[in-house]
């Protein structure tokens, strides 16, 4: 998926898809690093070695990113630990009174004092506050201290709670991605097989394109992507602008007008481009929406998600070698549904991105990308120059350059080779639509 703000707000997006991110992850490593069997007493000294990258990466979030929820977390193990705030303080508050909102002012207020000061009202006050682990440790000292021993103990067992749960997330994490991989080896094999049996199947035939080619055939598939573009780009600009002027009055709203982006231009572009078609002598039947063999077709997508997805998390992991060798910094880029995944609560706005990423992305994208241009390129240069121009547009359009790129690269040459093999573009849809689902559901999975 890409977004309208890769239209003239493309910095926005990579600020603030980091900062949507890092609450969730950071109280899950927040809960690890506390234990199955944490204390409720206050400790002197420095913090525990299993919590000090995590107070770091909270400490440099609150300033890079200007996060709230970073600042407040990092103060609270840092009072509950004894060390000094530092600026993240004055931070916090200077943003605490840009959010407007009395809550976050207060909680700020408490922070600015020892914690040996707190009332036994303002440590109910920070438990209230949704802060995670962090709160429950340092709230569950004062109320220790004050005699509230069975809140206290309350705290206790939700700090074992939430480590145990923490556990279990990345441990069905670890084994989700481990069996899409392992699913990825076998999916490969098998194809291997199979393409090995359609070759000899195929011999003396002469070479398989996914459309014979007819009089005006490349130019009308060209013309096809090219609309395709100036709608995608025509609703970026118009989103773009909305959220540049509307966002004062309105603001928070610029990410679900992310969404909306993709359902405008869907429905606009499935309106203008049968028309086109249609004076060309063509219909979207010609770009691949067609199928030999639908159960054949089902099975094939299914397929190419298990090895798509594998591919995209070697991928990942290799690209994070290799920038870490090369000590490069990382782009704190996500995917663009990540702001919508923080803290999700079944409603409208979850719904709409379970449909734009689950059914409008993937139908629009391989029908454009899989469909015009790796048709108009094959008709001209061959399949293969086919797969690899819709290839690296596909990767193009999405943010991520360097860490996303290379991953990009490879889903698109397995929905590429896919469309190339069955002629089809169902299995190109399933699978993307089944590898998107896969990671917003990996990303829901650790913030239950």
């Amino acid at each position: 998926m890409v977004i309208a703000q890769n239209v003239g707000a493309a910095r926005r997006q990579v600020e603030n898809a980091s900062a949507a991110l890092s609450v969730p992850v950071t109280d899950l490593k927040i809960a690890l690093a506390i234990g199955t069997q944490p204390p409720v007493t206050r400790q002197s000294g420095e913090a525990p070695a299993a919590l000090k990258d995590t107070l770091n990466e909270l400490k440099l979030s609150a300033r890079q990113d200007r996060s709230l929820a970073d600042a407040l977390r990092f103060l609270l193990l840092a009072r509950y630990y004894g060390e000094a705030p530092g600026r993240t303080l004055a931070l916090a508050e200077e943003l605490a009174r840009e959010s407007k909102n009395a809550r976050n002012i207060r909680i700020a207020r408490i922070l600015g004092r020892d914690i040996g000061e707190w009332t036994e009202a303002e440590a109910r006050e920070m438990l209230s506050a949704d802060l995670g682990p962090a709160a429950l440790l340092a709230a569950g000292d004062v109320l220790q201290r004050h005699g509230s021993t069975a809140a206290a103990a309350h705290c206790r067992e939700q700090l074992k709670e939430n480590a145990l749960s923490a556990q279990i997330k990345m441990a069905a994490s670890s084994v989700a991605l481990l069996a899409v991989m392992l699913g990825g080896a076998s999916a490969w094999m098998l194809y291997s097989v199979s393409r090995r049996r359609q070759a000899g199947r195929a011999s003396g035939t002469g070479a398989r394109t996914l459309e014979a080619q007819a009089p005006g055939y490349s130019g009308a598939m060209w013309q096809t992507f090219a609309l395709y573009l100036v709608v995608f780009l025509a609703v970026a600009v118009a989103i773009a602008a909305a959220v540049q002027y509307g966002s004062k009055a309105a603001p928070g709203h610029e990410n679900t007008l992310e969404l909306v982006h993709y359902v405008v231009t869907a429905a606009a572009i499935f309106c203008l481009a049968p028309v086109l078609l249609r004076k060309r002598g063509y219909s979207l039947r010609n770009l691949g929406w067609k199928s030999r063999d639908t159960l054949a077709d089902i099975a094939w997508g299914i397929g190419g998600f298990v090895a798509a997805t594998s591919l995209v998390v070697v991928l990942q992991m290799l690209t994070g070698l290799v920038l870490s060798a090369l000590g490069a910094e990382p782009s704190e880029v996500t995917s663009p549904a990540a702001e919508f995944l923080v803290g999700a609560r079944f409603g409208w706005r979850l719904a709409l991105l379970l449909v734009v990423v689950g059914v409008i992305a993937p139908l629009t994208e391989e029908t454009f990308f899989r469909g015009a241009l790796l048709a108009a390129a094959g008709s001209e240069w061959g399949r293969s120059a086919g797969v690899f121009v819709s290839t690296l547009a596909f990767a193009a359009i999405h943010p991520g350059i360097p860490e996303m790129l290379v991953p990009y690269l490879g889903i698109g040459y397995v929905l590429g080779k896919l469309a190339v093999i069955r002629r089809s573009l169902l299995p190109c849809v399933i699978a993307h639509s089944l590898n998107n689902l896969f990671f917003v559901g990996m990303v829901m999975l650790l913030q239950l």
